[in-house]
């Protein structure tokens, strides 16, 4: 996982985070072996429905679920590894998701301000 920070501001904060193709393509197939074996569909003993036949009828959704999965959890890693507070929840651009290509979205938030506080043993 590949990650860029860039400041838009004093608190604003944009992260680009790129995940590899072979991450994605690992948690479909994992995600989709676990729905084959509870489906059922007409014609079809319980479990047994050949992959192609998953893959055109769930194939685009199980796909968005795992997208969604894989934001959450690289987001989250790439805060704590840049050691960065969020003062909301991150807006999610520019998602990318190619065939082929690895998979891209970028996050923009504002982050707390840094505070410092005075010596106030003199006090």
């Amino acid at each position: 996982m590949e990650i860029s920070v860039e400041n838009t501001g004093s608190l604003g904060k944009r992260l680009k985070i790129v995940v590899p193709e072979s991450q994605i393509n690992e948690k479909f197939a994992t995600k989709m072996a676990e729905l084959a074996k509870q489906v059922r569909l007409k014609g079809f003993r319980p479990g047994k429905v050949p992959s192609h036949i998953m893959q055109q009828r769930f194939g685009k959704s199980v796909r968005a679920e795992v997208l969604g999965d894989v934001i959450e959890t690289s987001l989250k890693d790439a805060l704590i590894k840049q050691e960065l507070r969020p003062a909301g929840f991150p807006k999610i651009e520019d998602v990318k998701d190619e065939t082929g290509k690895p998979f891209e979205f970028v996050a923009s938030f504002e982050v707390y301000p840094e505070i410092e506080l005075a010596d106030l043993s003199s006090v």
